[in-house]
């Protein structure tokens, strides 16, 4: 396992800065949005290469392959399609994205013909067959389908659905999931066991902070409340070694919205830590 890092979560007054922050944090990767990532490809990949980090995965977010109007589902295809180019260039793993977002418009109920979700299923599984699976395939790049939650997109929120998409579209070796912590944590029902069961389909792992609605509050943890890595370090080791013991060898990715520069280098080295502990239980 590698661990590497939102760009939008590093400090820093210019993108050198930042890369170097990560750099001290024994981060070797960065991972990259796609909004605006054509414009600074030169800067990028100067910053790279002067702070010795790479490129994770090139983030697009959510796209329109679900949505009724074709041109929308074509322009989607080929958002898509430049960002692997560019993935390619960076010398990144893989593309992440959401094959819809909330603003994507539902295609219709035709039962007792096919269901909504039947219908957007089928679709989804049609164009990574026959459009999307031969582009990464021909880049060499892995295509990372992301469970959103119910507030980001209508049909893959859980683990279990992104598996059901990969079964349907006969296990691709360049389509994989992406799993994010945050997401994980408002739909599934047991966070860990679903990790566990999607754990042979999953190629890029997002750890984002969440404070566990059931995790009791500790005296320790009341007077340093500042310290998110304290509030979420007993799930988020659960769900470290349920990768090591797949063995899950991809990028484990600090992820999410924390703002404080304290609360990251706290979060990274506790991810970091276990990182290198385990190397060395490996190599002892």
């Amino acid at each position: 396992m590698r661990l590497a890092i939102q760009e939008h979560l590093l400090p820093g007054d210019t993108l050198l800065a930042r890369l170097r922050q990560a750099q001290r944090m024994h981060i070797e990767g960065v991972e990259v949005p796609f909004d605006g990532l054509a414009e600074r490809m030169t800067a990028l990949m100067e910053a790279l290469e002067e702070a010795r980090l790479v490129v994770s995965a090139v983030d697009v977010g959510a796209v329109h392959l679900l949505h009724p109007d074709y041109d929308m589902r074509e322009q989607a295809i080929i958002t898509l399609r430049e960002a692997m180019m560019l993935a390619v260039d960076l010398g990144a793993s893989g593309v992440i994205f959401m094959p819809q977002g909330h603003d994507t418009p539902r295609l219709p109920d035709l039962h007792p013909y096919k269901s909504t979700i039947e219908l957007e299923a089928e679709l989804l599984v049609t164009m990574l067959r026959t459009t999307l699976c031969d582009f990464a395939n021909a880049f060499g790049i892995e295509m990372y389908l992301m469970p959103g939650n119910r507030y980001q997109t209508h049909l893959v929120q859980k683990l279990a659905h992104a598996t059901r998409i990969l079964t349907d579209n006969q296990d691709h070796p360049m389509l994989k999931i992406c799993a994010n912590t945050f997401s994980m944590g408002m739909e599934e029902n047991d966070i860990i066991e679903s990790l566990r069961e999607a754990l042979p389909k999953i190629g890029y792992m997002q750890i984002a902070y969440r404070r566990h609605p059931n995790q009791p509050v500790s005296p320790d943890l009341e007077a340093n409340a500042d310290s998110l890595a304290l509030a979420i370090d007993m799930e988020t080791l659960s769900i470290m070694t349920a990768l090591h013991q797949h063995p899950y060898n991809g990028w484990v990715t600090l992820a999410g919205s924390m703002k404080r520069e304290a609360d990251i280098i706290k979060y990274a080295s506790l991810l970091d830590n276990y990182l290198v502990t385990h190397d060395e239980d490996k190599h002892s």
